[in-house]
């Protein structure tokens, strides 16, 4: 299985595929800072949204339709599972839809890793994919905070034991425990090699 296929395999299950938008858990600096997210995790504007194929009712939804339930989303109680926010919003995306919006941003993603580190195509395809998991889940700013990580997979031959280590995310949210332990696996995996 190539990184890619294990990328999203594993996105299924640390971030489940939401046909509707809801509100992710996100804290910035221990501040709820919470985002519009639709699909396989993917945190969404406004202008995105209404270019998206959303149904409703089983046609194509307005871009009105659009608008109100990404705002009724916007201003709904944060901080709950995202089956909670089904109630607040009738359009819905479409499973092709959310495939190519996913592989849209681990393509972004791929070539921001490509950019940042000239040994990434080298890398392990366990280890590609447990950076690009950590990419997708910070966002390109949010990942150039790892100042250590970076440090470590900059390395040549790359770090993996430290790139390990530094590789946690969302520390402060409890439901992000198993899936940093995964990812530190995914690095760990190279060491033995």
């Amino acid at each position: 299985m190539d990184f890619i296929e294990l990328t999203i395999q594993n996105l299924k299950k640390w971030e489940g595929c939401t046909n509707f938008f809801y509100l992710d858990s996100r804290k910035i600096s221990g501040i709820p800072s919470p985002l519009v997210t639709i699909g396989l995790g993917c945190a969404i504007g406004l202008t995105e949204a209404q270019s998206l194929p959303f149904q409703f009712n089983g046609a194509p939804a307005s871009i009105t339709q659009i608008s109100i339930d990404y705002t009724n989303i916007k201003e709904a109680p944060f901080d709950f599972p995202a089956s909670t926010y089904a109630k607040y919003t009738e359009v819905r995306l479409p499973q092709g839809a959310i495939d190519f919006l996913c592989e849209s941003r681990l393509a972004t993603f791929v070539a921001a890793l490509n950019e940042t580190f000239p040994l990434f195509s080298s890398w392990p395809e366990t280890c590609k994919s447990a950076a690009l998991d950590l990419m997708y889940g910070l966002g390109v700013t949010g990942f150039k905070q790892y100042k250590l990580f970076i440090a470590a997979s900059l390395q040549n031959p790359p770090n993996f034991r430290e790139m390990a280590a530094q590789c946690a995310s969302n520390a402060n949210i409890t439901a992000y425990n198993e899936r940093n332990q995964a990812r530190k696996l995914l690095f760990l995996q190279a060491v033995n090699l």
